[in-house]
């Protein structure tokens, strides 16, 4: 009974991960532009997004969006722009970025405007499937921003008098178009972590642990670390070394990690609390500091026991929390 009810304590923490730190707060444009230089006028917002269509179109399967894909590039070159301000607590359901200004097309989720003053930007409206979605795009950092849906209104009341149509203004040829190279380094962020692990058949542990974490895509990576986790009260377990591997899944500013370990006492392997283990971990969190992609901390939870003694995790699995630091 006390095992099942350490586990709904576990997963009751996993919840509240998932419901905090929900908002993204933005107080400066600029800093992680999609577009390098700053767009002078509607025609070139219009050019800068045709010629980097490709990540758009990525960004837009990444943010969930891809079948506004082709109706947004088909429409752009005649949609109607406009100049507007935001201002202070707007909110955003996505917007486009690049790291740096450099790198492949990111996406943070649920952002607030939480700038000092209000930010001008371009304005225009794309129509998908009877709904007429808003997208906003600030001249200083070419950040593709989605506003808001609704539906397309009705058509406005025919005029009597007969009037030639304006003629639709082409978009440019591909060669008039500025082509944006990215080049993108590998980067491999060294990870430390620092927490406390707690083993009900008593015994409590520090974890300290050092590694690295090896990107295979924007979503999944593997991180591989070593350390020790020195008892430092009870009366059962021992001093450990650890070397532990996850396979790790991240979206927005959460992560979840299932991976195996090493637990090395040395100790006596007669003896269930002191034995070597092979461990599955669940490791899980989100981050609270700094950027995705720079020095950021994260605050995780973990838990961990031999495969031999799934069992007895009431008595020998090992539980706790602790801060990751990604450089």
């Amino acid at each position: 009974m006390k095992g099942k009810l350490r586990w709904l304590i576990i997963c009751g923490c996993l919840l509240s991960l998932a419901t905090a730190h929900s908002a993204f707060a933005l107080s400066e444009l600029g800093k992680n532009p999609f577009y390098s230089n700053y767009i002078e006028s509607e025609k070139e917002m219009v050019q800068m997004l045709l010629a980097n269509s490709d990540d758009v179109r990525k960004g837009l399967t990444k943010a969930g969006m891809p079948e506004l894909y082709e109706p947004l590039m088909a429409q752009l070159p005649e949609a109607k722009i406009e100049r507007v301000q935001f201002n202070p607590g707007d909110t955003f359901p996505w917007m486009f970025y690049r790291k740096d200004g450099r790198g492949p097309v990111r996406i943070d989720k649920d952002v607030v405007w939480e700038g000092e003053e209000p930010f001008n930007s371009f304005l225009f409206h794309i129509d998908y499937n009877d709904r007429r979605y808003a997208f906003t795009v600030p001249p200083v950092c070419g950040n593709l921003t989605y506003v808001d849906a609704g539906p397309v209104p009705p058509p406005p009341a025919p005029v009597m008098k007969e009037e030639e149509p304006a003629a639709a203004v082409p978009p440019p040829p591909p060669e008039e178009m500025e082509e944006t190279v990215v080049e993108e380094a590998a980067r491999f962020p060294f990870l430390v972590d620092a927490g406390y692990l707690y083993q009900p058949d008593p015994a409590d542990h520090l974890l300290l642990r050092v590694g690295m974490e090896f990107p295979l895509n924007d979503t999944f990576s593997i991180i591989g670390m070593i350390g020790g986790a020195p008892k430092i009260s009870g009366s059962q377990s021992d001093d450990a070394f650890v070397a532990d591997v996850f396979a790790n899944y991240s979206w927005s500013r959460f992560f979840f990690g299932l991976g195996v370990g090493a637990w090395i006492t040395g100790g006596d392997d007669d003896l269930d609390h002191e034995d070597d283990d092979f461990d599955l971990i669940v490791n899980a969190g989100t981050r609270i500091f700094g950027e995705e992609d720079g020095f950021n901390t994260s605050f995780f939870i973990e838990a961990r026991t031999d495969f031999d003694e799934l069992e007895d995790f009431d008595r020998y699995g090992k539980f706790g929390v602790g801060l990751r630091f990604r450089f």
